[in-house]
């Protein structure tokens, strides 16, 4: 929760709003495709082939759902990385100032390079792992 507020309830919360979007897009060109297939059999039955027109009708509103799944997944992508970008901001603000308030004693029993060195890990881990281990749990949680 510390990290979904830091880099915004609003870019957190429309990650799981988009994302469920764009599944529901392409749950519904696969309903469409069916519906397709079930008035091009039909049609078949009754010796009326589908006309152009019809063909096209029913594929371009196929295309439609496919789209709207690639547009959400984009739409996704962005939201994730403004989300990232405030979060790695703010987490990285508050940890520097919380060592810049450290006594100076602190500074006299550990060395500036652990000091470093524990910073960049931490900051590695927020930036890298815990924004990929989000962006695969949203997936996860919608397939």
């Amino acid at each position: 929760t510390h990290y979904a507020k830091a880099g915004g309830v609003f870019a957190f919360v429309s990650v799981f709003i988009i994302q469920g979007a764009g599944r529901a897009s392409e749950i519904m060109g696969a309903f469409w495709l069916s519906i397709w297939a079930d008035a091009t059999a039909q049609s078949m039955m009754t010796n009326d082939p589908m006309s152009e027109g019809r063909t096209n009708w029913y594929l371009n509103i196929y295309a439609a759902f496919g789209l709207g799944g690639v547009f959400c997944l984009t739409l996704r992508s962005i939201a994730m990385a403004v989300h990232r970008l405030k979060a790695s901001k703010k987490l990285h603000d508050s940890l520097t100032e919380s060592i810049l308030r450290a006594p100076v004693a602190f500074f006299d029993v550990t060395p500036i390079g652990r000091v470093l060195n524990r910073f960049a890990a931490d900051m590695d881990k927020i930036d890298l792992e815990l924004t990929n281990s989000l962006g695969q749990a949203v997936s996860t949680m919608f397939s």
